[in-house]
């Protein structure tokens, strides 16, 4: 069975940028353009066209006035380039139900251009678009619901959208039917869409498909061998979570030969791309000399990267770095204010050593209560270290009233998970002799 490293979570995982570019309905090739055409010749020809488009939209034509605001959009027939007029004439052409002009004019509501910026306005174009069948429009209605968390009224569109063999749509629709979104939960239908989209080369469909099929759970698709090949299809394809997994498949010899050279390369494609966990594991290697020379400094710069992105342990490890001189000098109030801001994510070390440092007073004055505090926010999350330390002091009393009851619930449980103080602790206070 393929194990994956549990912090390496899902980064980015699909494409949901809106598609503003408009539907042109003027010609691809415009002759009067053509150089051989000297320029008095080509001016008064535009001026001709021109005038007869201008005459034709006047006249109600739903093609003469799309192809009049493309004119004004592009800057094309010697027009200036003019978005609001462009706006105008493609709001007419909405008004009679034109289904492209809606939709142009919906990607200038986006994007503020000509028109005062207004998703609401432009949502109401996308669906009115959709709704008159531009299947272009089904995608950019289902993307801007979803943004706006309204997943019952954009599990439509997102249908629609799939039928085209849109693949944003079908990625995004088989997320919709794993996790319940918009109606109830159709996990074997999610599969089957995943599946449809990485055969494709969609690399975070591919990703899924190596999850599903190294879970047990789904046994009509469980394959651990399938799941590796996934997931390698979806590094070759650049996705940096698959990068970074295909790594630690190396670094401990799952499902491939055990090989730290090669995890050090995996992780350097994924940390280049700026994914936080590929970073900390780099820093990591240069730390320990694992398929790279030992570096120190190297390590931190890792570290200090993943910080900058916010990431919890890339914080605690430059937080480390920082307090320690690691690689880097000494800075004890950066290297706090690098353990706060983990803890305040929920990293478990973070808040053990943060305890531990108000406890005893290292480098912050001394405060039992945000001690106590910390360490039960580690402890909750079963960190060993927290385990032991509550459990001490509900044995002391020194600090909290005595409580051994909770004393041996935690110092066993701190014990079973290998912590040798924690043992020593629990056989002296609580095994019989």
């Amino acid at each position: 069975m393929i194990l994956f490293l549990s912090n390496l979570a899902v980064y980015a995982q699909t494409q949901r940028d809106l598609d503003l570019n408009p539907i042109d309905g003027g010609k691809a090739a415009d002759p009067i353009l053509d150089e051989e055409l000297k320029k008095d010749e080509r001016e008064k020809v535009q001026k001709q066209r021109l005038e007869k488009l201008e005459n034709a939209a006047q006249a109600g034509s739903k093609s003469a006035i799309l192809e009049l605001g493309n004119n004004y959009f592009y800057g094309r027939l010697g027009l200036e380039k003019d978005t609001s007029m462009a706006a105008q004439w493609w709001r007419r052409g909405a008004d009679k139900n034109h289904r492209q002009c809606m939709y142009n004019l919906a990607n200038l509501y986006i994007r503020g251009d000509g028109v005062e910026k207004s998703e609401d306005e432009a949502l109401k174009y996308y669906t009115k678009a959709a709704d008159f069948g531009l299947s272009q429009a089904n995608i950019n209605a289902a993307l801007l619901l979803d943004r706006r968390e309204e997943y019952e009224k954009a599990i439509r569109y997102f249908q629609e959208a799939s039928l085209i063999k849109d693949y944003r749509a079908i990625s995004r629709l088989a997320e919709y039917y794993e996790r319940g979104l918009g109606g109830p939960k159709r996990v074997l239908d999610a599969i089957n869409l995943y599946r449809e989209s990485a055969q494709k080369g969609n690399a975070e469909a591919q990703l899924k498909m190596a999850e599903f099929s190294n879970n047990r759970e789904y046994p009509s698709v469980y394959d651990p061998k399938e799941a590796l090949k996934w997931l390698m299809l979806s590094a070759d394809n650049g996705n940096p979570v698959s990068e970074a997994r295909v790594a630690y498949c190396y670094q401990n010899g799952i499902g491939v030969r055990k090989d730290n050279e090669i995890a050090v390369n995996w992780f350097l494609r994924a940390a280049n791309k700026n994914y936080p966990p590929a970073q900390v594991a780099l820093g990591n290697c240069y730390s320990v000399g694992s398929g790279v020379s030992s570096d120190l400094e190297i390590a931190y710069s890792w570290y200090e990267k993943a910080a900058r992105l916010g990431n919890p342990s890339g914080l605690y490890n430059a937080g480390v770095c920082h307090l320690r001189g690691i690689g880097t000098k000494v800075n004890v109030e950066r290297g706090l204010d690098y353990y706060q801001r983990s803890a305040e994510q929920g990293y478990a070390q973070a808040l053990y050593v943060l305890g531990y440092m108000y406890e005893v007073g290292e480098d912050v004055k001394q405060d039992i209560s945000k001690a106590i505090i910390n360490y039960q926010k580690a402890a909750v999350q079963n960190h060993s270290g927290a385990l032991y330390e509550l459990g001490r002091i509900y044995l002391d009393g020194k600090f909290m009233k005595v409580n051994r009851d909770q004393a041996e619930l935690m110092l066993k449980k701190s014990a079973e998970m290998g912590n040798r103080e924690a043992f020593v602790l629990y056989q002296k206070n609580f095994m019989k002799k």
